[in-house]
């Protein structure tokens, strides 16, 4: 209840405080300008006091102090120091930050879990959770202050794309997924009022813990009095209502912006195709998975325009994609991160650079310094600034062909590899016979349409694809994400049966999930 009140005090708060462009030109300015000094800082706040800290443990296995890393950022640049520092195994890998796998350095071996990394130093006025990827989602503190710099960088977005003054609306699950609220709330934050909260599943679902129910229903009564209206979760399981909202939104103002999923935004742009209805002024705001070049292409040619981002729940916005950007291209939000690569070998045996993540900003709900976020891609480095607002203001790290280490993602919601992995191993082999190499799970994109495959090798003889499908779902909604996942698979139609003998990798082995390929690389052929 305590709490309860301190969100609803502190959300008035956050409301009528409004962001300015202004002071987002100055947040990201003085970013980029004292990196070096922000880590330092961070450090002295919320690493060296705390001796549990993950953090001042691998620190001080590798021989470092509070004075030899001062020397070194002030002698090598922060850049420099953060790979030195990952070279000499103060990082974290992904699978020992969730607590799987303990953190072995040498003769030292540390165990670890995602409250350790929490930021000791704010308050959290409410818990969001991720969609999860290899746990049944984290949870991750956040305050009103970590929104309000996230709600810096949407500034930044409207300046980029001339989306300020745009009536908009957004398509995210309510609770319990946290894309939703966290969306709302940061956009709200800007001054303006959202036409529509549209969400792929419904804010009362009795599967969903009651205090969640009532946050979906109360926030909107929560802001009378501020200026800024919240709208309520709507369901909205198709395109429909949401074409019917840019036809008029378009239709008044000329043009408009949706936030949602990539394939959210596909299935309105095949929708609209369909019914020879332009789309013309309507800027798509994305994240949450991957912005492929399909689906950019299917966006387009509806006559919108997809805005890519790129971030998470436990580390905020970390890219921002602008009009110049190639497919699959955003501009890494260096005023708050650095991100390096660090080389890792994937289930199929490919090696790739995972991101390592260190946050820069005092307000970030997790402390981290080479943290694996489970995902990779390619960084690169502009020689030439950008002519976009990001570039002028000095940002010059982009990010390229971005995928998940062992996230499934399709219509916008991720389920963990293990859950696969008890399907393909346990629960499917003992219903249906047959070995776990009979069956596999796969990741795809069919005309920019994400899918979840369900591959059944022949040999399996005949079995009823509606009853497999069920055990599927059955199996996936053992959490509450999981729910999450398969009620919006099902809706939309994304997961699907083939007869096909699963594919195993270039070393041989068959996994029992395969996620989207990234660029040039691993995934089944002919995909």
């Amino acid at each position: 209840m305590q709490q309860g009140w301190r969100f609803a005090r502190g959300l008035r708060t956050f409301l009528r405080d409004t962001v300015g462009v202004e002071e987002a030109r100055r947040y990201v300015s003085d970013g980029i300008a004292h990196r070096g000094e922000r880590f330092l800082r961070m450090l002295n706040d919320a690493v060296w006091p705390f001796p549990s800290s993950p953090y001042r443990r691998l620190l001080g296995n590798a021989g470092l102090d509070a004075g030899s890393v001062v020397a070194l950022v002030r002698g090598n640049g922060l850049d420099d120091t953060l790979r030195s520092l990952c070279d000499g195994g103060v990082y974290v890998a992904y699978e020992e930050f969730l607590g799987k796998t303990p953190a072995r350095r040498g003769s030292s071996s540390f165990d670890f879990s995602p409250p350790d990394f929490h930021n000791p130093c704010i308050r959290a006025d409410y818990i969001s959770r991720s969609g999860g990827t290899r746990s049944g989602g984290i949870g991750a503190p956040l305050s009103f202050a970590c929104l309000r710099t996230w709600a810096l960088d949407g500034a930044i977005s409207e300046v980029t794309w001339d989306i300020s003054r745009l009536a908009k609306a957004v398509w995210y699950p309510a609770l319990p997924a946290g894309a939703g609220i966290n969306s709302v709330l940061t956009w709200a934050a800007l001054g303006g009022s959202l036409d529509h909260w549209f969400s792929q599943i419904p804010a009362g679902d009795a599967r969903v813990s009651l205090r969640k129910r009532l946050a979906n229903v109360m926030l909107p009564l929560l802001t009378v009095g501020t200026g800024v209206r919240l709208p309520r979760p709507r369901l909205t399981t198709s395109p429909d209502a949401v074409i019917t909202w840019c036809r008029d939104a378009l239709a008044r103002h000329g043009r408009a912006c949706l936030v949602t999923y990539p394939t959210s935004a596909v299935a309105l742009a095949h929708r609209a195709l369909a019914d020879g209805i332009s789309l013309e002024g309507l800027v798509v705001a994305t994240s949450g998975e991957p912005l492929t070049a399909t689906r950019l292409q299917t966006i387009r040619a509806s006559g919108a325009r997809p805005l890519n981002s790129y971030g998470s729940t436990q580390l905020g916005g970390l890219g921002i994609a602008c009009p110049a950007c190639a497919p699959e291209e955003v501009h890494a939000l260096a005023y708050k991160h650095v991100v390096l690569g660090r080389p890792r070998e994937r289930a199929d045996g490919v090696v790739v650079d995972a991101f390592c993540w260190t946050s820069l900003a005092p307000a970030a709900p997790l402390i981290a310094i080479n943290l694996e976020n489970d995902d990779y891609g390619e960084i690169a480095h502009d020689d030439a600034r950008c002519t976009c607002e990001l570039g002028r203001l000095g940002v010059r790290t982009r990010l390229r062909h971005i995928r998940g280490m062992s996230k499934v993602v399709a219509g916008g919601t991720t389920v963990p590899g293990e859950a696969f992995e008890q399907l393909v191993e346990k629960v499917l082999p003992a219903r249906f016979g047959g070995a776990s190499v009979h069956y596999q799970f796969l990741e795809c994109e069919q005309d920019g349409w994400a899918r979840l495959v369900v591959r059944l090798h022949p040999a399996l003889g005949a079995i009823d694809e509606a009853e497999i499908l069920g055990v599927v779902r059955d199996g996936l909604r053992a959490s509450e994400l999981g729910r999450l996942a398969t009620d919006v698979w099902s809706r939309s139609g994304a997961l699907v049966v083939e007869r096909r003998p699963p594919v195993p990798t270039a070393s041989g082995k068959i996994l029992p999930f395969e996620t989207l390929p990234g660029r040039g690389g691993g995934g089944s052929p002919g995909r």
